[in-house]
Parts: C-alpha cells; sequence; structure tokens
C-alpha cells in the first residue's frame, strides 16, 4: 500500500531535486528514487564494511 508524505525542502535542496532530471519527471519520482538510490546504497556500504573486517 502506497502512503503518502509531506516533505519540506530548503531553497537549496529544492533547486537540487529541480536540477535532477535523471531521477524522473516529477518531485515526488525524484524523492522516491533518491530515497531507493540511498536505501540501496546503505546495504551496500554494510556490506563493504563486514568485508573489511
Amino acid at each position: 500500500m502506497a502512503k503518502k508524505v509531506l516533505v519540506t525542502l530548503t531553497d537549496e535542496q529544492y533547486e537540487n531535486l529541480k536540477k535532477s532530471t535523471a531521477l524522473g519527471e516529477t518531485d515526488a519520482e525524484k524523492l522516491r528514487n533518491a530515497f531507493l538510490i540511498y536505501d540501496n546504497l546503505k546495504d551496500l556500504l554494510e556490506v563493504i564494511k563486514k568485508l573489511r573486517e
């Protein structure tokens, strides 16, 4: 089930979001895709950390 979220950005953050055309067409798509990228990178960083141990 999809949930709707209200997000407040600073002017600088919003300008960066507008420039991120590779993430999608709408603000919602861009934010969703940015979160998915973050979530995947977080998992990757955990794997790298475990490999270093």
